[in-house]
Parts: C-alpha cells; sequence; structure tokens
C-alpha cells in the first residue's frame, strides 16, 4: 500500500477443509449488446450477464481497455482508477517484494510529476493522502485510485495525465528511492505480527506448489534491503504494459467528453514491445485430506477453520451468477447455525463463523472457523465438521432458505435505496477487468438477483454443499499460541485432527425444524404521550420538538438517500458517574444488554433480526454518553423504534447467555494480553491512570469485575431517565410519521430526573513526561504523543481543532515518511469528551526502527516547535484550507453526518446552528490564525510520551509447524 493505514488485523485461525469445485473466473467479456437478461419478467438462465449499458468501454490500439461512467452520486466527484493486471505472483526470483515497490516508486516521481508532486498537487485539491490518493498491490494485480473534484478547471485532465504516467513513465528516482525504500521496509516492520506471519505460513501450506505459496506481497527482506532499481525497472518494463491495463472513470461528468480525453492521454502510450506471456497461476489442489498446526509465541487464541478450495468459475451467463446467489445462502446458513450452536454454554467454540471469498485469482475459498476453549480442540473441530456435513446431508429449513434470502434481498434493497456511489461502481468495473465479474445496471440489480433468489430452492444449497465436502482434498489448520511442549495443539497429530473431524461428520443429523413462534416484538402499544412544544430552525431546516416527558427530539428532513432514516437516542451519562465498584459493569452494560436480548427476543434472535432487516442499532456507553445509534429504511423505521423503546424499558436477564458472553470477555481481554499493539493502547490508557507502563489489566480485573445484576442495575437506571436524552431523526420521513413514532415509543418512556456527564480529566502531564516498557517480539518499535488540555468553547474551537490535527498529519508525515523514509506512517488523531468543559487530547503516533525511535521523537518535536512558533508554510496552509473546505462540501451531503453533528451540539448544550458555520469558519482560517491555534493546543513544554520497544537480546522467533 501506498500510504499508513495501521490493520488492526484479526488473529488468523486456522482449521481448512479444502474441496474445491470449478471456480475460475479468468474470462473477461466486453459485451456492450448482450442477450437480455429477463424474458417477461423471468430471468433467462442461457443469457450473457449484460454490462451496464451506461458503461462507455473500449481498446485502444495499443491495447489499453477503459470502462468511463457517469454517476452523480455523490456530486461533484470523480474516482479514477489504473489497473495493472500483474502483481508479486509475477516476480522473479531477485523481484520478490519488488511488485510492490515499483508502486511506491510511483509516487516518487513521473516525468512530469517528479518527486512529490502527484501527491502535492491533490493535497492543493483538496484531497488527502490515503483516503483520495492511494494504491495497493496484491499477488494478482495492483491499482492506483485517485478521488478528485468534477468542479475545478483541469483537474480531469490532470487526473487522467498521472494515470498515464503511472502507466508508462516512472522515473525511478535514486534519490527518491533511498527515501522509499526505508519506507517499504518500515512497512514490512509494522506488519511483523503473528497474524500476519500466521497468514503466510497458512498459505504456504494450502498452495504449496504454486508461485502464490513462496510470493507474498511484502516479499524477502534480502531484496527489500537491495531495493535494486534494476530489477525493480525490468518489473515495470516486463508487466505494466497497455495490453495489460485498464482506466476507470466514474462520477459526475460528461461521459463523452471524459472518452476523449482518455483516448487522447492513454492512447498515446506506445504499444508495448515486450513479448513475456502474462501466464494465469492455477495453483495447486492437493488431492489428498491434509491438517496442519501452526503456532507463533504472539498468537492471542487457539483457533480451528476447515478450508475448502475450488477452481474459481467463469462468470460469463446469468446461470453463473446464480450459481453465485447458492454460495452466498450456502455460507449464510452455515454461518447461522454455527453461531446460533456457539452462543452455548457447553459448546466447544467460543465463537465460530462460514464465509466464501477469492482465495488467490484462479481459487475460492469455503470456509468454516472458530476459536476452542482450552482442551476443547477435537470437540472444536467435531463441531464445524458435523454442520458442514449437515448441510451437504440435509436440506436447510424452509425458515433458514428464507431468512439467507432475506439478508441478500436487504444488502441489494440498500444500494437500490441509496443509489449506487461512484466507489462502488469504480470497484465493481476493475473487479470486471480482472476477474469478469458482473457490472449490472442499478435498476436491474435488484430486480435479477431477487427473480434468482425466488427459484432457487432447499435441494439447490444441498447439492452446493455436496460439492464442498465431497473428495479426500480437504485441509484443516490450527493456529495457536506457542508455549513449547504445553501448547494446547501440540499433541494433536495430523492423523488425530483429521480423525476429529470425520467423528463430527458422522454425528451430522438433520436440522431442527421447530420454528420458534413469531412474536410480535410489542405485545400492546405503550400509551403514547405526545410533543408538548415545537421550534423550528428555518435555516436549518429542522424542528425541535419537547416530549410530554421531558424528552428533546430534534428531526431534520433530507433527501440525501432515499427512504434512509438516521436516528441517534443520547443521554450525557456514561459510566464515569458509575462507583469505583460499579465501574467494570456499568462499562460493559451495553454489551451484556446485547448479548441478553431485548423483550421478547434473545441475544441470538435480537441479531437476526437485524440481520435480516435494513436496521442497524446497537447501543453503546462511554464515560461520557449512553447511546442508541442506527439507521433503517422506511419499510422498518417502526421496527427500528419498537427495538429502542424494548432497549430502553426491557433488556432481558439471562444467566446463561451472560455466562457465555463472560467466556467471550475473557477471551477478548486474553487475546489483548498478548497483541502488542493491542498492549500499548492499554498501556497509554493506564499511564493516564497513573499505572506503570507496560500495564495490562488482568482476566480477573475486567472480565470477572463485570456482574450481570451490577450491569443490568446500571443499564436500567440509565435508560429510565428520558428526560436526560436527546433524539436526533434525520432522513427521508415525513413529520407526521416522525410525530407518531415519537409519540408511541419515546415520549411514553418514565420522565426520570436529569443527570450529567462526569468531568473527565484526561491524561495530562506538568512538564515531558516519558515511560518506556518492552513487549513482544516484532521487529517494530511504537512510540505515542499526547498533549490534553480544556476548549474555551466547545463548539467555537472545535472546528479549529480538527485543522491543526489536518496540519500536524501532514506535516509529520512529510517529514518522518516523505522526507526521513523512516517510518511507513504517521497517525495523528483528536478526540474531545462532550462534557460542560470540553477536554481535548491531540495523540501522534508511529513505529519504526526501535534504535530510531527516540531519533524520530525529537525530529517530531521540533516540527511541532515550528509550526506553533512559525506557523505552516503558505504551501501547508492552503493544502489545510483545501482539505476542510473539502470535509466541508462532502459530509453535509449525507444523513450519518447531520445525525453526529446535530447530536454533538444538543450534547454539549450548543446552539443547532445552521451548518454555514463551518464555511463561515472557513472563510475565517488563516495563517496566522492557524499558528495561535497550534500553541494553544499542543504544549511541547506538557506531554505524557509513551513508547514501546521490543524485548531486549531475544532471539526472532522461527514460526513452528506440527
Amino acid at each position: 500500500m501506498l500510504v499508513h493505514s495501521r490493520h488492526r488485523e484479526s488473529i488468523i485461525s486456522g482449521i481448512v477443509i479444502a474441496s474445491l469445485a470449478a471456480v475460475a473466473w479468468f474470462g473477461v467479456s466486453w459485451y456492450r449488446d448482450a442477450a437480455p437478461c429477463c424474458e417477461s419478467g423471468v430471468v433467462s438462465l442461457a443469457a450473457l450477464i449484460p454490462l451496464d449499458r451506461q458503461v462507455r468501454t473500449g481498446r485502444l490500439r495499443n491495447g489499453l481497455t477503459y470502462f468511463v461512467r457517469q454517476n452523480d452520486w455523490p456530486d461533484n466527484r470523480v474516482e479514477l482508477r489504473l489497473i495493472v493486471n500483474a502483481g508479486s505472483v509475477l516476480e522473479d526470483d531477485d523481484q520478490r517484494g519488488l511488485a510492490h515497490a515499483v508502486e511506491h516508486m510511483a509516487f516518487r516521481g513521473t516525468r512530469r510529476f517528479p518527486r512529490n508532486a502527484i501527491v502535492s498537487y491533490l493535497e492543493r485539491l483538496g484531497g488527502r493522502n490515503g483516503d483520495d490518493v492511494n494504491a495497493h498491490t496484491s499477488q494478482d494485480e495492483t491499482t492506483y485510485e485517485l478521488s478528485i473534484p468534477a468542479d475545478r478547471p483541469g483537474a480531469l485532465d490532470t487526473a487522467i495525465i498521472i494515470l498515464a504516467e503511472w502507466a508508462h513513465e516512472v522515473t525511478f528516482d535514486s534519490a527518491g528511492a533511498r527515501q522509499e525504500a526505508g519506507v517499504v521496509f518500515e512497512e514490512w516492520r509494522s506488519k511483523d505480527i503473528a497474524s500476519r506471519r500466521l497468514s503466510h505460513a497458512q498459505d504456504f501450506f494450502l498452495l504449496a506448489g504454486s508461485r502464490y505459496a513462496d510470493r507474498p506481497v511484502i516479499g524477502d527482506t534480502t531484496v527489500l534491503r537491495l531495493f535494486d532499481l534494476t530489477a525493480m525497472h525490468r518489473f515495470y518494463r516486463d508487466w505494466y504494459r497497455p495490453e495489460l491495463m485498464a482506466v476507470v472513470v466514474v462520477g459526475d461528468v460528461d461521459a463523452d467528453a471524459v472518452e476523449a480525453l482518455v483516448r487522447k492521454r492513454l492512447g498515446a502510450i506506445p504499444a508495448s514491445d515486450t513479448t513475456r506471456p502474462r501466464t494465469a497461476e492455477r495453483g495447486v489442489l492437493s488431492r489428498i485430506s491434509r491438517a496442519i498446526t501452526l503456532t507463533d509465541p504472539e498468537a492471542a487464541s487457539t483457533n480451528v477453520a476447515l478450508w475448502y478450495l475450488r477452481p474459481r468459475a467463469p462468470m460469463v451467463t446469468v446461470a453463473d451468477y446464480r450459481e453465485s446467489l447458492v454460495a452466498d445462502l450456502w455460507s449464510d446458513v452455515v454461518d447461522l447455525r454455527l453461531e446460533k450452536a456457539s452462543r452455548s454454554v457447553e459448546a466447544p467454540l467460543l465463537r465460530a463463523h462460514a464465509w466464501h471469498d477469492s482465495y488467490t485469482r484462479a481459487l475460492d475459498a469455503f470456509v468454516v472457523q472458530g476459536t476452542v476453549l482450552a482442551g476443547r480442540l477435537d470437540d472444536g473441530v467435531g463441531m464445524l465438521a458435523e454442520h458442514v456435513t449437515s448441510l451437504a446431508a440435509f436440506d436447510p429449513t424452509p425458515s433458514e432458505l428464507e431468512d439467507a434470502k432475506k439478508t441478500i434481498e436487504n444488502d441489494r434493497t440498500y444500494v437500490d435505496s441509496h443509489g449506487r456511489s461512484s466507489i462502488d461502481v469504480a470497484d465493481r468495473l476493475t473487479a470486471h477487468f480482472l476477474t469478469g465479474s458482473p457490472v449490472f445496471e442499478p435498476e436491474q440489480d435488484y430486480d435479477i438477483t431477487k427473480s434468482l433468489l425466488s427459484r432457487i430452492e432447499a435441494k439447490d444449497l444441498t447439492r452446493f454443499a455436496k460439492g464442498i465436502v465431497s473428495g479426500n482434498d480437504g485441509a484443516i489448520v490450527v493456529t495457536a499460541p506457542d508455549m513449547g511442549e504445553s501448547t494446547p495443539a501440540s499433541t494433536r497429530a495430523t492423523s488425530a485432527l483429521l480423525a476429529a473431524a470425520r467423528h463430527g461428520a458422522l454425528l451430522a443429523g438433520r436440522p431442527d425444524t421447530t420454528t420458534e413462534l413469531a412474536h410480535a416484538l410489542i405485545t400492546s402499544t405503550p400509551r403514547a404521550g405526545s410533543v408538548v412544544a415545537e421550534k423550528l430552525y428555518r435555516d436549518l431546516g429542522a424542528f425541535e420538538w419537547t416530549l410530554s416527558n421531558g424528552m428533546r427530539v430534534i428531526i431534520k428532513r433530507t433527501a440525501f438517500a432515499d427512504a434512509e432514516v438516521q436516528v441517534r437516542i443520547t443521554s450525557p451519562a456514561g459510566s464515569a458517574i458509575a462507583s469505583e465498584a460499579e465501574y467494570q459493569s456499568a462499562s460493559y452494560s451495553d454489551d451484556v444488554v446485547q448479548a441478553m436480548g431485548v423483550g421478547p427476543l434473545t441475544g441470538a434472535q435480537l441479531e437476526t433480526l437485524i440481520d435480516h432487516t435494513s436496521i442497524s442499532l446497537s447501543p453503546s456507553i462511554s464515560n461520557a454518553w449512553l447511546q442508541l445509534s442506527g439507521q433503517a429504511e422506511l419499510k422498518d423505521v417502526e421496527t427500528f423504534f419498537q427495538l429502542a423503546h424494548l432497549f430502553l424499558t426491557a433488556p432481558r436477564k439471562d444467566a446463561s447467555a451472560f455466562r457465555r458472553y463472560q467466556e467471550r470477555l475473557r477471551q477478548f481481554w486474553a487475546e489483548r494480553s498478548v497483541h502488542p499493539d493491542a498492549v500499548f493502547d492499554d498501556s497509554v490508557a493506564a499511564a493516564g491512570g497513573r499505572r506503570p507502563p507496560g500495564y495490562v489489566p488482568s482476566l480477573l480485573h475486567i472480565a470477572n469485575q463485570v456482574d450481570l445484576e451490577t450491569a443490568m442495575r446500571f443499564w436500567r437506571a440509565r435508560a429510565a431517565n428520558a428526560s436526560n436524552f436527546t433524539t436526533v431523526i434525520v432522513g427521508d420521513i415525513t413529520l407526521e410519521r416522525a410525530r407518531r413514532l415519537v409519540s408511541t415509543y419515546l415520549a411514553s418512556l418514565p420522565p426520570g430526573h436529569h443527570e450529567k456527564a462526569a468531568p473527565y480529566a484526561g491524561i495530562r502531564a506538568s512538564g515531558p513526561t516519558q515511560r518506556e516498557f518492552h513487549f513482544g517480539r516484532s521487529a517494530a518499535g511504537r512510540t505515542q504523543f499526547l498533549f490534553s488540555g480544556t476548549l474555551q468553547n466547545a463548539v467555537d474551537d472545535e472546528g479549529m481543532v480538527w485543522r491543526v490535527n489536518e496540519l500536524l498529519q501532514m506535516a509529520l508525515e512529510n517529514r518522518l515518511r516523505e522526507f526521513m523514509g523512516a517510518t511507513y506512517g504517521v497517525e495523528t488523531q483528536v478526540s474531545i469528551q462532550p462534557t460542560n468543559a470540553a477536554q481535548f487530547q491531540f495523540t501522534v503516533d508511529f513505529a519504526g526502527d526501535p534504535t530510531r525511535l527516540d531519533t524520530l521523537a525529537r525530529v517530531a518535536l521540533a516540527e511541532i516547535d515550528r509550526l506553533r512558533t512559525a506557523g505552516p508554510t503558505q504551501d501547508e496552509f492552503e493544502k489545510v484550507k483545501a482539505a476542510a473546505s473539502s470535509d466541508i462540501e462532502r459530509s453535509s451531503r449525507y444523513n450519518s453526518y447531520w445525525a453526529d453533528a446535530l447530536t454533538w451540539r444538543a450534547v454539549v448544550g450548543a446552539p443547532l446552528g445552521t451548518g454555514r458555520e463551518r464555511a463561515t469558519e472557513l472563510e475565517l482560517l488563516t495563517r496566522v490564525g492557524l499558528r495561535d491555534a497550534c500553541a494553544r493546543y499542543i504544549d511541547t513544554g506538557g506531554y505524557l510520551r509513551l513508547t514501546m520497544k521490543p524485548l531486549p537480546e531475544i532471539p526472532r522467533p522461527a514460526l513452528r509447524r506440527r
């Protein structure tokens, strides 16, 4: 990847049964006038999958393919892609990791854009490195991405020129290479964590015999240290060829004009004179059952997965698309069964899921995976095998099939009601070029999918499931902590794991055919309250209602997304008001309630209901507030409000479900206690509480202090105070409908009494304070600065705080990464606690060579001092202002932005405003004002710096295979 983005990688799991049926999506087709897909409302399975007719597509004389589509959501934005059908699997032995390095070097200079001119130009348009300009390399392809405003004169032409430069004119500047070599190596260092090590070992096992097994994208450290420009240029010359490339342009554009620009700029690239064939790496499928245990000292849990690998099938006809829907239904049904089974306190798996996805360009993977309780490995393997085999032996129940179909239909309905974003269309066209996957017209997508789903029967899933488990080519992968001979999985040989799977398969029985009664969520309609006062904010286009129980409701009607309604129900009284003895239970009371369920719904039933509707609803509690947050489409909006009412009035108490929740919570903390990044984050929080650095909360301290009675009591006490809540409703809903829902489900709540958020002290230091500890075996160290203070005015100062954060990110990234090449990236963040005296906290976070962290820290502080005293350069100031302008333009088109912004203002007690204040703030923004804000908010004379380095003098562990 071009830019730093800290991936919180889940600990890789692992059992795998690999049986593969015919799938390989290689045939790419560019048909403009495909056969019609629908006849008299019935989908013809023999028809070719039609490409969206609004897509302009063609192949230039030099062999390059292009796709252009006008798309007006969001307005005034354009998405561009350069796709290169070449990745790390094509590297020669002396190029391992250099496909990825070529991508990095493309940003270090081209013929027309030397050094870092590309990123600098796009930042002046308001773009952000990583969000609006990015790239990624995989084993099979490389993709460059740009997002630009549509109304800037010359910007689209320049962006297309940039794509042409990347395709043909990368300079491989030696000075830039010296800097970028460090960045690439730091990217490897930052990803040297257990999940990545185990992932590579798993690939080596599952893909043994193919180039995929020994061509990881990040490459070989010996090759990366050399950073050989000659070998890099050879890869560029061999594989960056027009006939292996495509350009995608989607957005608020004139398609005719864009097509002409593409032909002019990209057509000027000469045809390639290189004849090296781009062969398809198919992978090697074992014909025998296999099993392996992979261990790592920093693995957080024992996981087991059954992998079923199959060659990817071509996606050419509607019948092929139908088969992909059957695959989706398979994973949904198996996933639902596993999740339900894993909730039982007797289950050997704490969590279990099923999914399917492309594993490589040539292979699809069908996976069932779970986290194993101590001493239950064989039972866990058997549980997974039992559920997979059951679906192959017996038809799913009618309710299972119907629920899985609803899940898929709801996904399509959401896209249909919101319109398809330009990013989504660009990504679909990228996949179409590389794999032939379909790009339907938005109007057809839902209709075709629904028509096909209606004709898929239970026997289709059983047939598909039989194809998954047939044969003897399965693989079981176990990943576990390495604790020497006491490793939980250490005694389980391949034969034992395979025997456990066979035993589980023999236990497979018919699915439970008992159907639970369909409960009405609310058996008797609550006694409605009323709206007793109303206020209009004409400029804002919003109403404020006061309900008979004292609750405040703010409603803003919009037309940003058809039928979407966003809701926030918020009380400014969170876990900080709990006593010390109650604090842990209070902090987890939201999770406890969600796990127990509400009203007539168990936790599992609640999750299923949400999965099978357009509803997204979750409780959350922080130190500062309690909130029910989510969204729904109009067809489900009454159900949303019924659920919200039940969360506040009828949380369930289920001792059995709570025991399983506690087990999962213990596992959560066990996983955090060995994950270096998690330990670091917990240590930052602990340092603020004056605990020693390196402190990791024990399982007893956290999981065992969460008490069911205490958590329920705290939640009910907060939820009973309707007069303490503010509800914000934003979206496509009439005032009449909103008034009825609010009166019935919110005004009927008990009024209670007012509570306020407890003051938040934050992490403060009277002077420069440094703490260091050693943990883990990663090749990277990590350091973080924390600067805290109090805003004089939570609303007036908030915008400037974000501008300072933008400036910090830009300046430090440019200095530490682009100039020094000493880190993969810098991450700056700002948080503001909505208390009466709004507390803010800036963090500056970066990782790198442990021996260089002190030097980087000194450079970072010097850079911050420059911003405090001299202020930003004119170039930096203009980029910050452009980014702020882009933020205002883009965010104000989304219901979620308005829901969050209005909630924030209501909770801190600020006037609601009109939204124009941000534009006014931008007009008044000056270099001097930005400098003064840096001096006011970031005190280099008082900060906390916490540093984590690897454990000293411990040899790097060799991955253990058993």
